[in-house]
C-alpha cells in the first residue's frame, strides 16, 4: 500500500489515505503514532501523540550502559560500518520482570530520548498487522530511525509469533531500526527469541535496592519518611514505592486518633457491633458508607 497524501488535523491526529493524487508525500514529522485501521475500507490510520512521557526511570548501571549502547548505534557512521561489514543496521532490546518496575517507562524514554536527539519516529504497536504496514510506509519515503515499542509482547504471540520473529529476523528489511519489547511473563517466550540477533539486549527490572535511589523518590515527592521506612522499602517496586507516598500523603489528612484509610480500616471488626444498626435500619448503601466513615473518623 502506498500512501500518495497525509493529512494532519488539529486535535493531534494524522490521517493517511491510499489515493490516485500524484503529490510527493509529506514527510512524517518526529513524534510518537499509534496505528490502527478505521472504517469498513479499513484505512490505515494514526493517532499522533503529542503528550509524551515525562518520567524517567531510576537510571541504574544496566539502564545507563543501555542508553550508552543505543547512542552507538543511532549513531550515522558507525551505521555505515555496521552496513559495510554486511550485517542488517537493526537492534532488539526486551525488557522484562514483575508489574510495576518501570518498563514501559524505559521504553518511552527511549523514544523521546530519540526523538529530541535523532529525530526518531517513534511506533507504539496498538494493532500488530497496522504498525508493520506503518513502519514500511516510513521507510519507503524516509530514512528517519525508528523505534517500535511493543509493550506486553506475550500478547501478541498467539497469532503473530511467526510474523514476530520474521520481523526481528529482518523480514521486513526494515534497517535504522530498535524495537524494545517489554513483558512480565518472560517464562511465555519461545526460547527463539532470545537469540541475540532477536534481542540483542535483555534487561530485567526488578526492585529498587539502593537507598539512595528509594531516596531520591521519596524527595521528589516531598514525603517524609525515617530510616525504618526506608528499609522497609528497600527491594520494593517504584509503583509499590509510589503506594507508600499516596498513603503518606492520606494520612496526613487524618486525625491521629482515628483509624487510617491507607492501612484498611483496620478496627472494623471489632467496630462491627456498634455500626450494625446503621445497616440494618437505612437501604441506602452510599449513606451506610459515609456514616461508618465518620464514624472511624471522629471516635
Amino acid at each position: 500500500m502506498e500512501i500518495k497524501q497525509v493529512n494532519y488535523f488539529a486535535d493531534g491526529s494524522v490521517y493517511f489515505y491510499d489515493t490516485e493524487i500524484q503529490e510527493s508525500l509529506k514527510e512524517f514529522k518526529p513524534g510518537i503514532y499509534k496505528p490502527a485501521y478505521e472504517g469498513p475500507q479499513q484505512t490505515l490510520y494514526a493517532e499522533f501523540i503529542t503528550r509524551q512521557e515525562n518520567h524517567k526511570p531510576i537510571l541504574t548501571k544496566e539502564i545507563k550502559d543501555s542508553l550508552k549502547y543505543i547512542k552507538a548505534f543511532a549513531d550515522p557512521k558507525l551505521a555505515a560500518v555496521i552496513r559495510e561489514k554486511g550485517f542488517m543496521h537493526k537492534l532488539g532490546i526486551l525488557t522484562y520482570g514483575k508489574p510495576g518496575t518501570m518498563k514501559t517507562t524505559y521504553m518511552y524514554y527511549v523514544g523521546t530520548t530519540l526523538i529530541k536527539q535523532k529525530k526518531a519516529i517513534v511506533v507504539d504497536m496498538y494493532n500488530f498487522d497496522a504498525a508493520m504496514e506503518f513502519i514500511k510506509t516510513i521507510r519507503m519515503n524516509q530514512d528517519n530511525l525508528i523505534v517500535l515499542l511493543i509493550d506486553e509482547i506475550d500478547v501478541y504471540l498467539e497469532r503473530f509469533e511467526t510474523q514476530l520473529k520474521i520481523f526481528l529476523d529482518g523480514g521486513e528489511s526494515v534497517e535504522n531500526i530498535i524495537t524494545i519489547a517489554s513483558t512480565n511473563r518472560k517464562d511465555l517466550l519461545s526460547e527463539a527469541f532470545f537469540r541475540p540477533s532477536r534481542f540483542k539486549l535483555q534487561m530485567e527490572f526488578k526492585g529498587i535496592d539502593n537507598i539512595g535511589d528509594i531516596e531520591a523518590v521519596l524527595k521528589e515527592k516531598d514525603t517524609k519518611y525515617t530510616q525504618d521506612n526506608l528499609k522497609d522499602l528497600k527491594g520494593c517496586t517504584i509503583d509499590e514505592i509510589k503506594a507508600f507516598i499516596h498513603d503518606e500523603i492520606l494520612n496526613q489528612g487524618i486525625p491521629v486518633k482515628s483509624t487510617s484509610v491507607a492501612i484498611g480500616f483496620k478496627s472494623y471488626d471489632e467496630d462491627y457491633e456498634s455500626t450494625k444498626n446503621i445497616y440494618e435500619d437505612d437501604d441506602d448503601d452510599e449513606d451506610n458508607f459515609n456514616k461508618f466513615f465518620e464514624l472511624q473518623l471522629v471516635k
